[in-house]
C-alpha cells in the first residue's frame, strides 16, 4: 500500500475541513457513490414490519393478563392497570408500523432518505410475518450496509493516503476491509450487551427505590457512552486510511484521540452539527422531484466532505504520532 503522506504539522479544524472538501472538489465522481442507495431506497420496495408489531403488542398484552391472574390478590395488577400498560405499549411501537426495514442499507452510509425520512416512489410494499425471516433481513441489509460502506469510504481513503486512484489495492482491500469492519461491531454489539444488559437491571432496580437517583445514574450512563464512542470516533478512518486490523483500529482511535483532544472534540462536535443541521434544510425539498434529487446530491456532497476531513484529520495526526515515535528511538513500539 502507498506511504501515508506525512506532514510535520496537522493543521487546524478549518483548514481540514477545507482539505476534505478541497478533495472532493477535485474527485467530483466520489460524491455519485452515494447517490444508487438514496435511488434504491426512494424507487424499491418499501419493506413493513407492522405484522410483527401487531404480534409483539398482543404478545404483551397476553403476558400482563397473565401474570395478572398468577399474583397474589395484594400484587395484582388491575384490569385498568393492564388497560394503561398495554395502551403505553402500543402507543410506544406504534412509529415501528411506519418504519421501512429497507433504510437499514444506510445503516452506515450518509443517506438524505436516512436523515429526513423523504416520500418513497415505488410501488412496491412488502410485509414480514415471520420472525425469523425479519432476523434474517436485518443481517443481510447490515451486511450489505457494512459493504456499501467499503467501496464508499474506500475510495475516499485512495485519495486521502495518496493523489491517485489504485484500482487494484482498492478491490484487494475490499474484503479485508469489510471483515475488519464486521468484527468491529460484532464487538461493539457484544461490549454493549455485556456492559449495557447489567446496567438495565440495576437501573430498573434503582427506579423502584428512587426514580432521582436512578436518573442521576441514566444521565452518568450517557455521559459516558459518549465519552467512549467519541473516542471509537476514528475506526473506521483508521481501518480504511491506515490499513490496519480491528484491534490496532481501534487502539489508533483511542491514541489519536488522547494525544489531540481539544483538536478531536472540535472537529467531532463541528461534523455533527452540521450533520443534524443540514438536514433541516434538505427537508424542505425533498416533496418535489427536482428538489429531492438537488437534496440528494446536495447532502452527499457536504457527507462526502466531511468524511474526507476526518480522514485527513487521522492521517495528518498518525503522522505527528509516527513522527514523535520516530525522534523517541527504535526502541518505541509502532503505533
Amino acid at each position: 500500500p502507498d506511504k501515508l503522506m506525512l506532514q510535520s504539522k496537522s493543521a487546524g479544524i478549518v483548514d481540514t475541513l477545507s482539505a476534505g472538501f478541497s478533495l472532493v472538489n477535485r474527485h467530483l465522481w466520489l460524491v455519485l457513490l452515494i447517490i444508487p442507495l438514496d435511488l434504491a431506497l426512494w424507487l424499491g420496495p418499501r419493506i413493513s414490519i407492522s405484522p410483527l408489531v401487531g404480534q409483539a403488542q398482543t404478545w404483551y398484552r397476553q403476558q400482563l393478563e397473565q401474570v395478572s391472574s398468577l399474583v397474589t390478590p395484594a400484587y395484582a395488577i388491575a384490569p385498568q392497570q393492564v388497560e394503561q400498560f398495554s395502551t403505553q405499549a402500543q402507543e410506544g411501537l406504534e412509529a415501528l408500523k411506519q418504519f421501512n426495514l429497507s433504510y437499514i442499507l444506510a445503516w452506515q452510509m450518509p443517506s438524505l432518505l436516512k436523515e429526513v425520512g423523504g416520500p418513497t416512489a415505488g410501488s412496491i410494499a412488502l410485509s414480514v410475518e415471520n420472525w425469523q425471516v425479519f432476523l434474517a433481513l436485518i443481517g443481510l441489509l447490515a451486511a450489505l450496509s457494512l459493504l456499501g460502506a467499503c467501496f464508499y469510504r474506500g475510495a475516499i481513503a485512495q485519495f486521502v493516503r495518496g493523489n491517485h486512484f489504485d484500482g487494484t489495492f482498492y478491490l484487494q482491500r475490499l474484503a479485508f476491509n469489510w471483515g475488519r469492519l464486521t468484527l468491529f461491531f460484532i464487538l461493539f454489539a457484544a461490549a454493549l450487551l455485556l456492559v449495557g444488559l447489567p446496567l438495565l437491571v440495576m437501573l430498573s432496580l434503582m427506579e423502584t427505590m428512587s426514580s432521582l437517583v436512578a436518573s442521576f445514574f441514566t444521565a452518568l450512563g450517557v455521559a459516558a457512552a459518549l465519552w467512549f464512542l467519541f473516542y471509537l470516533f476514528f475506526v473506521q478512518d483508521a481501518i480504511f486510511v491506515g490499513d490496519v486490523g480491528t484491534l490496532r483500529a481501534v487502539h489508533h482511535s483511542f491514541n489519536i484521540v488522547r494525544r489531540n483532544f481539544w483538536p478531536a472534540l472540535g472537529l467531532v462536535l463541528l461534523v455533527v452539527l452540521i450533520t443534524m443541521g443540514v438536514p433541516l434544510l434538505w427537508k424542505l425539498l425533498v416533496n418535489h422531484t427536482v428538489g429531492l434529487v438537488a437534496a440528494m446530491l446536495g447532502h452527499a456532497y457536504i457527507a462526502t466532505g466531511l468524511a474526507a476531513a476526518s480522514m485527513v484529520f487521522y492521517r495528518d495526526r498518525l503522522a505527528r504520532w509516527q513522527q514523535n515515535l520516530e525522534a523517541k528511538g527504535p526502541s518505541s513500539p509502532p503505533p
